[in-house]
């Protein structure tokens, strides 16, 4: 009988089956076939592996993913990847396209990117159906606009998205989008602003926002918002690519009071130097001049009119951007884009 001498060293680890026979391999002989419960150690030998204890399960992970699309109407076609169906299992990361449509409803169609289940909820736009949004305000006389223009009625299709905002000055305005499904009539009441008036200086009290196209300058690329003092207009310039002026295009209308040359103005020259203008408020318009009478640009009513600007007489004026809205806080001036605040004229002293 052949005796097997005992192995005692295992700091070679665990042999691959692939080589159970190569007894010629120098580490043969300090291999173990199945190592199991055990820790080989440098020396040679042995230990017991330590206890485990329950940490917490891993995280579970999917490779495929669930696209639902749910239309309004229900009856309506959903294809996704040109397959006539509104549930598709797809693998996680792939972009799918879609596209709904029913009879007398503008179609939709897109594309997602789905990396976990999805649910889209996708509602076309009738054709033919359609309901009236009514807004009633408190006080009666805040202003309401309905996507962007001035009513307090508004006929939408069926499953139209509808934008509004209510404002007064002195007020918190409220502002919100609803999808239409049936006649519907919101009740908004206005709050009273409560927060601290701000100091404006020499230019006296804050009147009015106005927002207008137009500006007599060279840079077709500019827009401006007039805000009306008691003694005075500060125009806000900006980009017309841009929603809201940016803290740059406001150093630009650095406007300021000065009672020695009545109402004047801070301007940056071609080089980047500020200069003094001098502010004119004529039966025409608003006009800007330098020190030396030299026209700077002027705000003309005439032209403002022609641009959408609706006026009663010089001193009460409103005109709108496509899609923006102003007013008075006491905290200053709030500017909206589509309801949504993008720009503020905060308290300052000029005095």
């Amino acid at each position: 009988m052949s005796i097997k001498p005992a192995k005692i060293q295992f700091n070679g680890g665990e042999l691959s089956p692939w080589l159970a026979a190569r007894t010629d391999i120098a580490k043969y002989d300090k291999t173990a076939k199945l190592c199991r419960n055990f820790i080989p150690l440098t020396e040679g030998s042995l230990k017991r592996r330590g206890g485990t204890c329950f940490v917490a399960k891993t995280p579970e992970t999917s490779r495929w993913a669930i696209l639902v699309i749910n239309p309004s109407p229900k009856h309506a076609d959903v294809f996704i990847n040109n397959v006539k169906t509104n549930v598709l299992t797809v693998e996680c990361g792939d972009t799918v396209f879609y596209e709904v449509h029913a009879k007398g409803y503008a179609a939709v169609s897109g594309k997602v990117t789905v990396v976990a289940n999805t649910t889209l909820e996708i509602k076309l736009v009738s054709y033919l159906k359609r309901h009236t949004l009514t807004i009633v305000t408190a006080p009666n006389a805040a202003v309401v606009k309905i996507n962007g223009v001035a009513r307090k009625t508004y006929e939408a299709s069926e499953n139209e998205e509808v934008c509004y905002i209510a404002y007064e000055n002195y007020c918190l305005p409220q502002t919100g989008k609803l999808i239409l499904k049936e006649d519907k009539t919101l009740h908004l009441t206005l709050a009273a602003d409560t927060q601290e008036t701000y100091d404006y200086g020499d230019w006296g009290e804050l009147l009015a926002f106005i927002s207008c196209s137009f500006y007599g300058c060279a840079e077709a690329l500019k827009k401006c918002f007039l805000i009306r003092f008691e003694n005075g207009y500060l125009p806000i310039l900006f980009d017309a690519k841009l929603k809201a002026p940016t803290d740059e295009d406001f150093k630009q209308s650095c406007f300021v009071f000065d009672n020695r040359q009545g109402f004047n103005a801070l301007y940056q020259t071609s080089e980047g130097a500020e200069a003094l203008a001098v502010i004119r408020l004529t039966d025409d318009g608003v006009f800007y001049d330098d020190l030396e009478g030299k026209a700077l640009f002027g705000i003309d009513f005439k032209r403002l009119k022609n641009c959408g600007l609706a006026a009663e007489n010089q001193d009460s004026f409103e005109a709108v951007f496509s899609h923006y809205d102003g007013y008075l806080t006491r905290g200053g001036v709030k500017v909206c884009y589509d309801g949504v605040i993008v720009w503020t004229l905060k308290g300052r002293n000029n005095g």
